[in-house]
């Protein structure tokens, strides 16, 4: 890693995730339930990614947004993902969360992941009715 700061050209499509170490049911603060509101805490390597993720959005604002995390995220009650999604909102984005099991894609595995899909609500020229999901 070289410390300097580097132009990045603008994207059409941002694929990234952030960490999920402190977010993961694997984590002693899940055991301990000590894991909610890390995201809006900023708390851990979590909730410092999240907001680089973030402040990237806001800044360059690519017009599709696609990331992955684990399932503490799909969980409708999860602080976490409360928070996500206003979070992205206050990005310029609609945000939908979905989850997708490895083992119904054919992988001897059962994997539930998060995958987090989100469009910018001004350069998709959406509108919020037009982005509510049906």
């Amino acid at each position: 890693m070289h410390h300097a700061r580097c132009d990045v050209a603008p994207v059409h499509l941002l694929v990234a995730g952030w960490s999920c170490k402190d977010l993961s049911r694997l984590s002693k603060d899940y055991a301990q339930k000590k894991n909610s509101n890390v995201l809006e805490e900023k708390r851990g390597s979590s909730g410092q990614t999240l907001e680089g993720l973030l402040q990237y959005l806001r800044n360059d604002a690519p017009p599709v947004y696609i990331g992955e995390n684990v399932d503490e995220i799909i969980d409708v009650f999860s602080e976490n993902r409360l928070y996500l999604i206003s979070a992205m909102r206050g990005a310029g984005y609609f945000t939908d969360v979905v989850k997708v099991d490895s083992s119904e894609y054919g992988h001897w595995t059962k994997r539930v992941r998060a995958y987090i899909v989100a469009f910018n609500l001004e350069k998709c020229e959406l509108s919020d009715s037009e982005a509510a999901c049906q």
